[in-house]
């Protein structure tokens, strides 16, 4: 059975992930702007450390990057992948453009610029390049993903003046209340609120209804074990449900499709490519250079469908 949930075509429809740019002059919204005015009124109430929570697509890393632009101190841009510190690094190219903005991770090992866009592990594994109080204000990119020992790690190391943390889900795997770290939310838009203001495109959801039983799917805190969850979910008739109403409401459109696991990921793309439509799976089991060509062929529109 499929049910739709509801189209609201009054909502406007916003494209990016940084303001939107004319010339050199960049425009911010609404919501960056408070979130802005209270990080000032947190450093000037004493505190040293805060949480930006944003939905994903609102612009937290501009956030991030016009509030370290403001403290005018050296920045270490922190994320668990190599994309997101590329995306990092390309939000302060754009938006504090007359500093030096260098990268550390892989064979990359820029240490004296004014803003070090790093991997979390490759700043762990290379403390010793780094002096405690080089940097004076720290952002960590969507820091839900961070173990508690490495925020232990850097957060012992380092002494700046103010460290942000930047998420789309406070939620972790194990269970751990981010607050216990970040200590206080210095401005939060969720999903709803985004697409309510015009952040976000307006939200037409189809559900797909399945007789699937999860109950016997084993959970630990928010995680389902993997086994027991692809078991469950990937069986044919299920499968081919999601190639079917892909094929009906997606066709011709850009589409991700998330799947539970890399073997489910690989069966739904082997599916979608018998039915004539260009897709790819990937996975972090997917070597670099391939993602990155897979990526940039699903941007140039060469590719319909990624699974992930």
């Amino acid at each position: 059975m499929i049910t739709f949930l509801g189209f609201s075509p009054v909502l406007t429809y916003f494209d990016g992930d940084t303001p939107a740019q004319q010339g050199s002059v960049f425009e911010l919204r609404e919501h960056q702007e408070e979130a802005l005015a209270s990080l000032v009124k947190m450093r000037e109430e004493g505190k040293t450390i805060a949480l930006v929570q944003g939905t994903t697509g609102s612009g937290k890393s501009a956030i991030g990057v016009l509030d370290a632009k403001s403290v005018s101190k050296r920045v270490p841009f922190l994320a668990h992948t190599k994309e997101l510190v590329e995306q990092g690094a390309s939000n302060f190219e754009k938006l504090w453009s007359d500093v030096s903005v260098g990268r550390f991770y892989e064979s990359f090992h820029d240490t004296d610029t004014h803003v070090v866009c790093a991997s979390i592990q490759s700043i762990i594994r290379n403390l010793d390049q780094f002096r405690p109080d080089d940097f004076g204000y720290i952002i960590i990119d969507e820091c839900h993903h961070a173990s508690a020992k490495s925020y232990t790690t850097i957060l012992s190391y380092f002494r700046p003046g103010f460290i942000l943390g930047l998420t789309a889900t406070p939620e972790r795997d194990d269970g751990a209340d981010l607050l216990e770290v970040f200590q206080a939310v210095a401005h939060k838009l969720d999903i709803r609120d985004a697409v309510e203001t015009g952040v976000l495109c307006p939200v037409r959801c189809i559900r797909v209804k399945t007789n699937i039983d999860m109950s016997d799917v084993r959970i630990n805190g928010f995680k389902y074990n993997a086994l027991d969850l692809e078991q469950t979910i990937m069986i044919p008739d299920r499968n081919r449900l999601i190639v079917d109403t892909c094929m009906e409401y997606a066709l011709g459109k850009s589409t991700v499709i998330f799947c539970t696991s890399v073997k489910h990921a690989e069966t739904i793309t082997e599916m979608l490519q018998e039915r004539g439509v260009k897709a790819k799976a990937v996975s972090g089991s997917t070597k670099p250079a391939v993602r990155k060509q897979i990526l940039k062929q699903y941007a140039d529109k060469e590719i319909q469908v990624l699974c992930a």
